[in-house]
């Protein structure tokens, strides 16, 4: 079941409304096991969070990591008895394209494949971001251009190196 955590961030009561049809009972209140319990939703959410399994919060919603996708991906695959990802959506495929061809085009990307350094700017206008942005939501945005173009053989290599070289001025 998708509900487009790996493009945008998604609210907790969407979260908790997909983990009960997964799971009907397990974060379902005790003597009313027809209502979902959304602070058993939020420790878990939490819980996924301290694990670098998503990003978010209560009030800018969640988003899985690359670590988060990757997880999530292979427990589909067991399910599906499968060794492929479900088929994105028509949106998510257009988001990939014009993302795909915006972040070819970036400074930041040009200055990699040529050898140049790669500036704080550059980096910035990849994840499009500025000084204003929370460290949440700049990780976030990080992630979830990770999760799409991790495998690319263009975008791949350079994502990864800005990402730890983010990480490590952070």
């Amino acid at each position: 079941m998708q509900i487009g955590g790996s493009i945008a961030a998604v609210d907790t009561e969407d979260v908790a409304m997909a983990v009960n049809k997964l799971a009907p009972l397990r974060f379902a209140w005790r003597k009313y096991p027809e209502m979902i319990d959304l602070q058993k939703v939020r420790q878990g959410l939490f819980s996924l969070r301290a694990a670098n399994l998503v990003a978010g919060s209560e009030q800018k919603g969640w988003c899985l990591t690359s670590v988060g996708l990757g997880e999530a991906a292979s427990v589909v695959a067991v399910e599906m008895r499968l060794d492929k990802r479900p088929r994105a959506s028509s949106r998510e495929e257009r988001w990939r394209a014009n993302e795909r061809s915006r972040l070819l085009t970036t400074d930041g990307y040009k200055k990699f494949t040529a050898g140049e350094e790669v500036t704080k700017t550059d980096t910035d206008d990849v994840y499009r971001v500025d000084d204003y942005v929370s460290p949440l939501l700049r990780k976030q945005k990080i992630e979830t251009l990770r999760n799409h173009f991790i495998d690319d053989p263009d975008i791949g290599p350079f994502l990864t190196f800005i990402a730890e070289r983010d990480r490590k001025t952070a």
